[in-house]
């Protein structure tokens, strides 16, 4: 059978895929020729001459497969079905040298492109991390400015209160403590339980022992009743120096529960 001319469309690839073949051809005529085309490399394929490089390879190596370059030519003629001639040549030193500084160079290449983008995916997060810090610490501003503003209007309140020689309802005192969750009837139940106002007869006058110390007196306050009579009940209402007192004994008692 005639083979074709090597100005058909044979290229490096088309040899490439086939050597695997060529080389299993070649294992069945003469082993000691694949033994050293084991580090061999397809280098060019040029005029119907193909290149092939020894890795690694020494004079010997050459001389035994030039002398055997036939037996090659004639399996790969088979297999590829054209005219083909082979030429070998020796990697030298340099060329390994060339080659290793030129694949060095282009993983460095690809390591700078890889570091590059992490670095600038860093950059991204950063970024919006900062944004968001920013805009919460322009929400955290404006709302210590309105703490701060509504703590000045009750240190007013109270220093208004304190300073004053008006003895205060126990609504008024719990206004002024401003408590969470305690408003007027939580206090009398709060002095109840505490044995300061009484329980029973005289329910929620002060013991004389509070009065004495000037925390609380009793005030006579008139009330009418649906008939229109007025009547006059006592009133416990509590002086500056009780509303401190209070103050302190509810503080010890929030903090041990």
């Amino acid at each position: 059978m005639k083979k074709n001319t090597t100005e058909q469309s044979l290229t490096l690839g088309d040899v490439t895929k086939s050597w695997g073949k060529i080389i299993a051809k070649l294992e069945k005529k003469n082993s000691k020729i694949v033994h050293f085309l084991e580090e061999a490399k397809l280098h060019s394929l040029d005029g119907g001459q193909l290149l092939i490089e020894i890795i690694n390879g020494t004079r010997f190596h050459l001389k035994t497969l030039d002398k055997d370059a036939g037996q090659i030519e004639s399996v790969m003629n088979d297999i590829l079905n054209q005219d083909i001639k082979i030429k070998f040549h020796i990697q030298n030193d340099s060329e390994k040298i060339e080659e290793h500084q030129s694949n060095k160079g282009d993983r460095m290449k690809n390591n700078n492109k890889e570091l590059l983008g992490r670095a600038q995916s860093i950059i991204t997060e950063l970024s919006k991390e900062l944004e968001e810090k920013t805009s919460e610490h322009a929400e955290y501003k404006k709302d210590i400015a309105k703490y701060k503003e509504m703590a000045e209007d009750k240190i007013d309140f109270y220093d208004i209160a304190m300073g004053s020689d008006d003895w205060l309802s126990m609504d008024e005192v719990a206004k002024i403590l401003n408590f969470e969750g305690w408003g007027r009837n939580d206090l009398f139940k709060f002095l109840r339980e505490g044995g300061i106002l009484k329980t029973n007869i005289g329910h929620n006058q002060p013991y004389q022992q509070y009065v004495r110390d000037g925390y609380f007196k009793l005030i006579e306050e008139p009330w009418k009743d649906r008939r229109g009579k007025t009547h006059i009940y006592p009133k416990t209402v509590v002086s500056q120096k009780g509303v401190e007192w209070i103050r302190k004994q509810l503080n010890a008692y929030i903090s041990n529960i």
